[in-house]
């Protein structure tokens, strides 16, 4: 993976998976956006998954059903 899309927003995401999969929700895929945030594909309900992100980052967080 490029150093450029390995943003610090993302290792966030990555470091913390234990946990979101602890709260039900299971991300399959984390990149990074241009707004300086991540896009996340969730196995699951991704509005769940959106509220629960929103709430424990200061950055930009879209969600997305991964199927």
């Amino acid at each position: 993976m490029s150093a450029a899309l390995m943003t610090a927003e993302v290792k966030a995401v990555l470091r913390d998976l234990a946990y979101f999969s602890s709260q039900g929700v299971r991300i399959a895929i984390v990149q990074a956006t241009p707004d300086g945030g991540v896009s996340v594909g969730v196995d699951g309900d991704a509005v769940t998954a959106a509220q629960l992100l929103d709430s424990w980052y200061p950055f930009p967080v879209t969600c997305w059903k991964f199927d």
